[in-house]
C-alpha cells in the first residue's frame, strides 16, 4: 500500500461564517509516493478549496476515529459500499443542515433496497471539540439518520484536516462558534476513491445518485 504524507498549513484568511462563504485555501501539498497535487490560492469561494486528490482511496490515510455510538473505527472501516461524504459541523445553523437535506435525498433515491445496493453516508465533523460523540448521536436522532447507514466522525484535528485536503474542503474556525467552510459533496467508490465530487448548495443531487447507481449493483 502507498503511504501518503499530507502538509497541512492553516493560512485561512477572511471569510464569513457557517459556510455563509467559503474560504481561500490553506497552504496544501498532498504527496504520494512521488506524485504530488497543490492547491490553488484564490478567492474565498469554493473554486478557491484545494483541488481533490482522485485515484487514490482515502483509507489508506492513518488514525483512529470515534463514531457517534462512540466506537472507535478506521477509516478503512468503510470500505466495500460507496459512501456519500460531507464534512460539516452540528453547530451550523445553515449550510450543514443543507448539505445533510441533499444526502438525504441521495438516500431516499435509494430507499427500499437492500444494504448490498445502497450507499453509505459519512459526516465528517470539523469541530471535533464539540461534536463529541453524545453531540454526534443527538444530532443523528434529530436528523432522523439511520445508524445502519450513516456514520458520523470525530477526530483528531490533524486528521481531520488531512482528510479536508485529500477532499478538497477548506475550513476555518472564525473565533464566534462557527466555521467558514468549503460545501463539498463527495461520492467515494467502494475502494475509497473520490468518483464525483458536487461543490455549492444547489443542485448536485441527480449528478451524484447517477455516479451512485454506476458504482452500485443493481438491486
Amino acid at each position: 500500500m502507498r503511504v501518503l504524507t499530507v502538509l497541512v498549513a492553516a493560512a485561512l484568511l477572511g471569510a464569513a461564517g457557517c459556510g455563509s462563504e467559503d474560504p481561500p485555501a490553506p497552504d496544501v501539498a498532498v504527496r504520494d509516493d512521488a506524485a504530488s497535487a497543490h492547491a490553488a490560492h484564490t478567492a474565498a469561494t469554493e473554486s478557491g478549496a484545494p483541488d481533490p486528490v482522485e485515484g487514490t482511496s482515502l483509507y489508506v490515510l492513518p488514525g483512529t476515529w470515534t463514531d457517534q455510538a462512540g466506537h472507535s473505527r478506521t477509516l478503512s472501516d468503510l470500505r466495500g459500499r460507496p459512501q456519500v461524504v460531507v464534512m460539516a459541523y452540528t453547530h451550523c445553523a445553515y449550510a450543514c443542515p443543507a448539505l445533510v437535506a441533499r444526502m438525504k435525498q441521495i438516500e431516499a433515491a435509494f430507499e427500499g433496497r437492500p444494504a448490498s445496493a445502497r450507499p453509505g453516508f459519512v459526516l465528517v465533523s470539523i469541530d471535533p471539540e464539540r461534536d463529541t460523540p453524545g453531540r454526534l448521536t443527538e444530532f443523528a436522532e434529530s436528523m432522523r439518520l439511520d445508524a445502519e447507514d450513516w456514520v458520523l466522525l470525530n477526530g483528531p484535528d490533524d486528521q481531520v484536516r488531512a482528510l479536508s485536503v485529500l477532499l478538497g474542503v477548506a475550513y476555518r474556525a472564525t473565533g464566534t462558534g462557527d466555521f467558514a467552510h468549503s460545501n463539498v459533496l463527495t461520492v467515494l467508490d467502494a475502494a475509497g476513491a473520490i468518483q464525483h465530487r458536487t461543490e455549492g448548495l444547489s443542485g448536485g443531487v441527480d449528478a451524484a445518485v447517477d455516479a451512485l447507481e454506476r458504482l452500485l449493483p443493481q438491486p
